[in-house]
């Protein structure tokens, strides 16, 4: 067993039950999100998942024939990088290519449609797909006409990429290091980390407020529990958040072509009111490099609506590959069945809770905990009116510091 497997049992088992519980089945449910080439995972809880199963994807070939497609107009396209392409602006997106009229944007264009289709977003959802400088320090190299070469983000775990492949004006193929810096600018053909982080986390809070989502909920563990009464805060304009001051994840070593993270939380724990899981996306744009201080002052809990003042922070990382919606269901099944398990919330079993954990982590593949494109780090029981103070996650690659914040 891992190591990490080993501390995230052992943090599970001292922590309170209910909450970890879904904690841990909610990690176990973004497992889904692998690679098309990878086998299916094993579900790991009682839940529908089939779904989830079969909306997995791939892009990587649609980018590489969009970055040969691109690469071989390099004449065309070549006064248009050297102007557009900034330090502000290291991107162009399909609008900004097409102010050159000579360009054959077809693959780009089919690329962009493939993209919004299989997320399952609004076909008006602007800039999902980009052609972006891979690097600040080849700035200079484009602008002063440098041909560059065309390349894209591999399929599968990075941790087992060969190679980086990328692609000249005459269409001849270029391995590239996958860790160190090329000397020759590159150009990459991506997904916007950001748009499709927005355009997805819109998708989820969709989900998570949508009638049928209650209906998830309610058939997984109310029909069994019943209603909670209701908690009451004295005064009622009193709003006891708890506010994000500072976070810093551990230089991760990501391949160059890679870019940006773009990072989100998922926020989880029990509803105030009734025996139902509670889930809350926030969006953390700011978090665009590791080893690096930041200082957001973000409030991240809302605690009117988590029972027993505690709550789970799982720390996520964008992944071109992941189906939102699915996302959204998979992690609604999954909490709601774990409760269901559960024999009375409102007793708390906590002999047979850490023992559900436990055998849940144990479950799971090693190598989903390293540092992949989706799962970044755990917070366990974060507790309402408490200061965490440069507070490690369960996998130790998230820092933050945590406060209470009331608001008249």
């Amino acid at each position: 067993m891992s190591t990490i497997k080993k501390s995230l049992i052992s943090s599970i088992t001292s922590s309170r039950g209910s909450i970890n519980l879904i904690g841990a089945s909610l990690l176990a449910a973004f497992s889904f999100n692998g690679m098309a080439a990878e086998p299916a995972p094993t579900a790991r809880v009682t839940a529908d998942t089939s779904s989830a199963d079969q909306h997995k994807m791939d892009f990587s070939q649609q980018k590489r024939a969009t970055a040969l497609h691109i690469a071989q107009q390099y004449q065309q396209i070549k006064h248009l990088l050297a102007n557009q392409i900034t330090a502000t602006q290291p991107s162009l997106n399909l609008q900004d290519l097409s102010k050159n009229k000579q360009l054959d944007l077809s693959q780009f264009k089919q690329f962009e449609q493939n993209v919004v289709s299989a997320k399952g977003y609004s076909a008006s959802t602007p800039d999902l797909v980009e052609l972006r400088l891979a690097d600040s320090s080849m700035l200079t190299a484009v602008q002063q006409g440098q041909a560059p070469l065309f390349a894209f983000e591999p399929a599968g775990d990075e941790s087992q990429w060969q190679f980086i492949e990328a692609f000249d004006s005459e269409g001849n193929t270029h391995l590239l290091d996958v860790h160190t810096l090329p000397n020759r600018p590159v150009m990459v053909v991506d997904i916007n980390a950001k748009a499709d982080l927005t355009a997805g986390l819109a998708l989820m809070r969709e989900v998570f407020s949508a009638p049928d989502a209650k209906q998830r909920l309610l058939k997984a563990s109310d029909a069994k529990h019943g209603a909670f009464k209701t908690q009451t805060t004295a005064g009622a304009e009193v709003l006891e958040t708890s506010v994000l001051k500072k976070i810093r994840l551990n230089d991760d070593e990501e391949p160059w072509i890679s870019g940006n993270a773009e990072i989100y939380a998922v926020v989880n724990g029990v509803s105030a009111e009734r025996v139902e899981p509670v889930l809350d996306v926030v969006d953390m744009p700011y978090l665009d490099d590791d080893g690096k201080d930041y200082y957001p002052n973000q409030i991240m809990v809302f605690w009117d609506r988590y029972r027993w003042s505690a709550a789970d922070m799982i720390i996520m990382e964008h992944d071109d590959n992941t189906n939102y919606k699915d996302l959204a269901l998979a992690l609604l099944d999954a909490a709601g069945a774990i409760l269901k398990a559960i024999p009375d919330p409102t007793v708390q079993g906590y002999s047979v809770i850490p023992q559900i954990t436990s055998a849940l982590i144990k479950a799971m593949p090693d190598d989903w905990f390293s540092n992949d494109d989706d799962y970044v780090d755990v917070f366990y029981t974060i507790l309402k009116d408490t200061t965490y103070t440069n507070h490690y996650g369960a996998s130790g690659n998230a820092k933050m510091t945590l406060a209470p914040l009331t608001i008249n």
